[in-house]
């Protein structure tokens, strides 16, 4: 797993605009595909290069970096979009790697959207650009809730996790043109679990038919 992560922060660094990549979003097409594991992990291996890394909890509505990570989510970006805390320092843990910060979510919230779309959601970022070399943003599945669309507009590039078998290419390739559409460019896609027998079989069945109420009632 970590060699994997390794090669592709490397292949990222043969980008030319790799030093403008500060601020990646990673976001799925629906839950249960790995984004917060990805994006977990995708902040651990800069940290390992050296970088000095912030991992964001934006999954407001159903966070999960605090499980990942061993923490509480007591405090977080809630706090400070809802002007509760004003100092960073309050909000931000420290990862197992000295190089990686992480704030968690704070608590749960249905009115995510309003607070990622806020002034001081974008306060926060803009005040974690200065401080840091690489922030990753931890957002909910596009193709169930738009919060990650309030978020790209702060974002430099996109990360898009798939996992193998989990959903429809037309919806796949419905959220991947959403995301497309803003002014994060896309760094590319996680193909997630895939098969050492191949992926032939990826798209050949109907695997949810029916998503609205399945994961409508999940957020």
């Amino acid at each position: 797993v970590l060699e994997g992560f390794s090669s592709m922060v490397a292949s990222l660094s043969l980008r030319e605009d790799y030093s403008r990549l500060k601020v990646l979003v990673v976001t799925s097409t629906v839950p249960g595909e790995g984004k917060s594991f990805v994006s977990s992990c995708l902040a651990a291996t800069f940290a390992a290069r050296g970088e000095k890394v912030c991992l964001l909890d934006c999954d407001l509505r159903k966070p999960t970096q605090h499980r990942l990570q061993g923490g509480e989510n007591i405090k977080g970006v809630m706090d400070y979009c809802e002007g509760r805390i004003s100092d960073l320092s309050e909000i931000i843990t420290r990862g197992q790697n000295t190089q990686l910060d992480i704030i968690y979510a704070g608590g749960t919230t249905r009115d995510a959207s309003r607070m990622l779309a806020s002034k001081t959601f974008a306060k926060l970022v803009s005040e974690l650009k200065g401080r840091y070399d690489r922030i990753i943003l931890d957002t909910p599945p596009v193709g169930v809730v738009s919060d990650v669309l309030a978020v790209l507009q702060h974002c430099d590039a996109s990360v898009y996790v798939i996992k193998f078998g989990k959903a429809k290419r037309d919806l796949v390739r419905s959220c991947v043109g959403r995301v497309s559409e803003s002014t994060a460019q896309c760094a590319g896609a996680v193909l997630n679990a895939l098969p050492f027998d191949g992926g032939s079989r990826y798209y050949q069945s109907a695997y949810y038919s029916a998503y609205s109420k399945e994961y409508g009632e999940y957020y």
